[in-house]
């Protein structure tokens, strides 16, 4: 056991001792933690565990390859509905990599408002800088996500708050040129040109991306979708909207709904809210369908809630067994961090 125990103690043995284990005794102590521990050691990305939940809540598909493709899909619509999922705890990146679509068809983008405090990043030093990088999460980590505010919007919405923002930056860039005998006339004329820049810039990203050319990182320009933006623009209230407005080629004349979502506070019962926004109601009843139905003894947003509850028993289940830690006792236990991590009772007909 000694080459095996050397090599799986260096590389684990903080997140053993961190689970209240003891070092292996006999070699099937030691391959019963390997086996543990290596399940539970997988990197996960937080996004996968937003993307697993709103899946979950909504009634979506993953279809995935290698972690390549959409988000989720809708195949109850034809042709399939497709959407991109996006969490963050302040706001969500959009690069310019993500307009690449077939406008005829539904594209969605769903942002997803983090209400937890569970730091998911570090700074490592890499050739002499500080590099942020994700860290490594595990199962149990995971059950402290947690989330709330949900926000559902046409990519031609985000299209529009792309250029608007894009615009917004280009212009600050370039004030300094503004005035007599410099290149632009004034501020409004300033606008004007960046704003086309802009659009420029972007459709040039489009046509290679048809073209089957690839984006290098270099290339590849984001920009920030606050979710108070996301609300006004679903709402059709405040400054943002005003700004979308002023490129009059956003159709003003769209639905939109906001309904209750599961909590987001599970001690004060706080409600989230799920805002929709789209050019007709044929989506937006579809997941109010859904989402009030009765599925399995009650709708969707109560087994989500349900599912929230399960994941805080089971980390405080987790605390009280790390310094009496049984492995054949608690099988049951370690299936059910692992499915309740991805946002999923181990039970797989649940939302079926």
């Amino acid at each position: 056991m000694g080459r095996l125990e050397r090599g799986f103690w260096e590389n684990k043995g903080d997140l053993a001792k961190k689970l209240g284990l003891e070092k292996p005794r006999n070699e099937k102590e030691f391959y019963q933690q390997e086996g543990f521990l290596k399940r539970i050691y997988q990197n996960k990305k937080p996004s996968e565990s937003a993307e697993n939940y709103v899946r979950n809540l909504i009634g979506l598909r993953d279809e995935r390859i290698n972690g390549h493709g959409f988000d989720a899909i809708d195949h109850s619509f034809s042709p399939p509905i497709q959407y991109e999922v996006k969490s963050s705890i302040e706001n969500v990146l959009i690069p310019n990599t993500q307009f690449y679509y077939d406008s005829s068809l539904r594209h969605y983008l769903i942002a997803v408002k983090r209400e937890d405090k569970l730091s998911t990043y570090e700074f490592v030093k890499r050739k002499g800088k500080k590099k942020k990088i994700i860290k490594n999460i595990t199962p149990e980590d995971l059950l402290l996500f947690d989330f709330g505010d949900i926000f559902i919007l046409r990519y031609e919405a985000i299209k529009e708050h792309y250029i608007a923002q894009r615009t917004k930056h280009l212009t600050k860039e370039n004030e300094k040129h503004i005035g007599k005998g410099r290149r632009y006339k004034n501020f409004k004329n300033l606008q004007t040109i960046m704003r086309l820049e802009a659009i420029n810039e972007l459709e040039k990203i489009i046509n290679k991306q048809k073209n089957d050319g690839s984006i290098s990182h270099e290339d590849r320009i984001f920009v920030d979708l606050t979710f108070a933006q996301a609300a006004q623009i679903i709402t059709k209230y405040g400054d943002h909207y005003t700004l979308l407005m002023k490129g009059k080629k956003f159709d003003r004349n769209y639905k939109f709904r906001v309904i209750p979502g599961p909590y987001k506070n599970l001690d004060r019962k706080t409600e989230s809210s799920i805002f929709m926004m789209d050019y007709d109601n044929i989506v937006i009843d579809e997941i109010v369908r859904r989402l009030t139905e009765n599925v399995n003894g009650g709708n969707r947003i109560k087994l989500i809630n349900d599912i929230k509850r399960k994941r805080l028993d089971l980390y405080q289940e987790l605390q009280k067994k790390k310094k009496s830690w049984d492995l054949e006792e608690d099988k049951k236990l370690e299936q059910k961090l692992i499915s309740l991590s991805k946002w999923q009772d181990h039970r797989e007909d649940l939302f079926s």
